[in-house]
């Protein structure tokens, strides 16, 4: 894969230790997540808890959705708890 002059491949590596700051937000980013190389922005995300980040857009995008999913998520697992308690469940 070549690249265009004005970008190389991100240097950042979340996944060992770096992390994204608030001077990347705005950058073009190479980025290969699950096997798939392609070019995002870095954005800074405010989450539904009031948390903000700062990332890839599409790692921000996941992130967001799993956080929109936590209430319903603990939910079930309450109702999931209280049916065993109540021996409504086959634990």
């Amino acid at each position: 894969m070549s690249f265009p002059d004005h970008l190389t491949p991100d240097p950042v590596d979340p996944v060992n230790g770096d992390q994204y700051t608030e001077r990347d937000i705005g950058n073009e980013v190479f980025i290969i997540h699950e096997g798939v190389a392609y070019y995002d922005t870095v954005v800074c995300v405010t989450l539904p808890d009031g948390q903000t980040i700062i990332g890839p857009r599409l790692t921000c995008g996941h992130l967001f959705a799993r956080f929109t999913m936590l209430p319903q998520m603990m939910a079930h697992s309450d109702a999931t708890d209280e049916a065993i308690d109540n021996d409504e469940v086959d634990a």
